[in-house]
């Protein structure tokens, strides 16, 4: 399976997006960041997920090609990126627990700072 210049640059977008979000989220507040965190956490956990499928149908006597292990994590990166900061995902759900949790601790640093 030969990999595209045009393939590669597809699978590499998602990840340079991601950069992207994670750079304007540092500049933001506690809370583009909490749910960049949980975006990235999700991604991570679908890429290892996508990679121990991967790793399991394939036959442990066949070798993979370097070719086909890179086109593989361009593959679950792209698909990890792609499923990572839905609405209703993993990395949603965990930011709207967690920012409850930030909220919490807002209030109640500001009320021992008056």
């Amino acid at each position: 399976m030969e990999i595209s210049a045009h393939n590669a640059a597809s699978a590499l977008l998602p990840s340079l997006l991601a950069s992207q979000r994670a750079a304007n989220a540092a500049r933001g507040s506690q809370e583009a960041q909490l749910r960049e965190a949980c975006r990235q956490f999700e991604a991570i956990l679908w890429r290892s997920v996508l990679e121990k499928m991967t790793n399991s149908s394939i036959n442990s006597s066949q070798q993979s090609s370097d070719i086909q292990n890179q086109y593989n994590f361009f593959l679950h990166t792209a698909i990890a990126d792609a499923a990572s900061g839905a609405p209703n995902s993993l990395g949603e759900i965990l930011f709207r627990q967690l920012a409850k949790n930030l909220q919490k601790q807002k209030q109640v640093t500001t009320h021992q700072h008056q």
